[in-house]
């Protein structure tokens, strides 16, 4: 009987002798992953699992310093610590994604559409324009909420380049480049993004109602901002003050801006 495991003496990608590294995962000249097992189904799962969520990359060290010490893991990424930490823009898509399959398929976003349209936070009433008119603003506000369905973990990672942006206008001084600043803007909207899953779960138990996560959502991703902003940018809690309120006004322009944008784009395709 053949032996399930396979003890490589040499990398097999550039022939690196392995003789004193063979307990390291990938070789130490070219980063090649080594494979010291056969491919049975178990061993093809947690590969596909690694490949989704890279574990042994630092995703769990990456969720745990970024609650509890968010600039280490940000200025650490700066520094070149890619192995300790999760990629950032890897980690943004991933919980920006599971955020929004959660959200989706539990039925809270059209639950929490139907409440902010009964409370008139969101507009839904068309009893007081013409019929023809009222029918075509109906099949608009369908096809905007068909796309924003589809796409709606696309919005927040469309937000990481405008809240770098901002930040790098806002904090120009502090000699920190744009790309720094992408880093910083994308494990921000990744971790709030899974801060905000809890309140998901509240709000599919009926614990909360539409506007109380919005409030409590919107307490969280402004307090972890501020306190990310102040300890990676190195400020004043007087300036992090300042500038937070306002980059939070920009990202809201853009935002509405984007919304106004597919629903012109729509209703030029519906004419």
């Amino acid at each position: 009987m053949k032996d399930d495991t396979t003890q490589p003496r040499v990398c097999i990608n550039c022939s690196h002798d392995l003789s004193d590294n063979m307990a390291d995962l990938y070789c130490p000249h070219c980063g090649q992953y080594q494979v010291h097992k056969r491919l049975t189904i178990r061993v093809i799962l947690l590969e596909m699992l690694s490949v989704l969520t890279n574990v042994e990359r630092g995703l769990w060290r990456t969720i745990e310093d970024l609650t509890l010490r968010p600039s280490a893991v940000v200025k650490g990424y700066w520094s070149g610590m890619t192995r300790t930490y999760f990629n950032p823009f890897r980690y943004a898509f991933l919980m920006a994604t599971f955020s929004a399959l959660l959200t989706l398929s539990t039925g809270v976003y059209d639950k929490q559409m139907g409440e902010m349209q009964s409370e008139g936070i969101v507009s839904g009433d068309l009893a007081d324009q013409p019929s023809d008119e009222a029918a075509f603003q109906a099949e608009i506000n369908q096809k905007i909420q068909t796309f924003i369905r589809k796409y709606l973990s696309f919005f927040t990672l469309m937000m990481i380049p405008f809240g770098a942006f901002c930040l790098w206008l806002l904090l120009k001084g502090k000699g920190i480049y744009l790309g720094e600043h992408m880093v910083t803007s994308a494990y921000y909207f990744g971790h709030t993004s899974l801060l905000g899953i809890p309140l998901i779960v509240l709000s599919y138990y009926d614990v909360l109602h539409a506007l109380g996560q919005m409030t409590i959502s919107m307490v969280i991703n402004l307090v972890y901002g501020a306190i990310l902003i102040k300890k990676v940018n190195d400020i004043s809690w007087g300036r992090t003050i300042l500038t937070v309120p306002v980059l939070t006004i920009l990202l809201l322009v853009i935002l509405t801006l984007m919304s106004v944008s597919i629903g012109f784009f729509i209703a030029i395709l519906l004419r």
